[in-house]
Formats: C-alpha cells, sequence, structure tokens
C-alpha cells in the first residue's frame, strides 16, 4: 500500500469519526499523525522499512500498524480480533 500518515489518518477520521493526533516522528524533524476511535486504540501507517533521512518521501510504501495503550504511558502493539476493538469497522 502506497501513501503517507496524514492521508491514512484523514480518510480514517473523515469515514469514522474519532481523534488525530499529531506527534513527532522518530525518525527526523518532520510531524507523524495517528487515529484514535477513542484515545485507547490507536492505528497508523508506518513505513515497512524505516531510516532516518533529511526529508520524508512524500508518498511511501508501508502497512497499517494497530496500538492500544498499556500500563503507563506506553503503547504496545496488538492484532485486532474479530473485527478488532470497533466492531463497526470489520471487514475495512
Amino acid at each position: 500500500m502506497t501513501s503517507n500518515c496524514l492521508v491514512f489518518v484523514l480518510e480514517r477520521w473523515h469515514a469514522r469519526g474519532g481523534f488525530v493526533v499529531a506527534m513527532h516522528s522518530l525518525y527526523g524533524w518532520w510531524p507523524h499523525f495517528v487515529w484514535s476511535p477513542d484515545l485507547v486504540h490507536f492505528e497508523e501507517f508506518a513505513p515497512t522499512s524505516k531510516y532516518a533521512r533529511w526529508c520524508p518521501p512524500l508518498f511511501f510504501t508501508g502497512r497499517i500498524q494497530h496500538w492500544i495503550v498499556g500500563d503507563g504511558p506506553r503503547l504496545v502493539p496488538y492484532t485486532p480480533a474479530d473485527g478488532g476493538p470497533y466492531p463497526r469497522d470489520a471487514g475495512s
């Protein structure tokens, strides 16, 4: 899949509502965006190969990653089962 985190998040927000969360990228000076339906479960579009660059490509090959709030301020990865934590999104 080719996209970027901002396009992915805006599509999710437009189709499903929820929250757009902006943060500093771990790989450069640019921002990174994630989407959340409830500020407990998070989805992001991340590159399949991560490496530091001066300027990121506008569009890149990536995958959707799922995160859930763990103990403390950490996010831990999870795999949505049976349609994920939000049943109305099953199959999308």
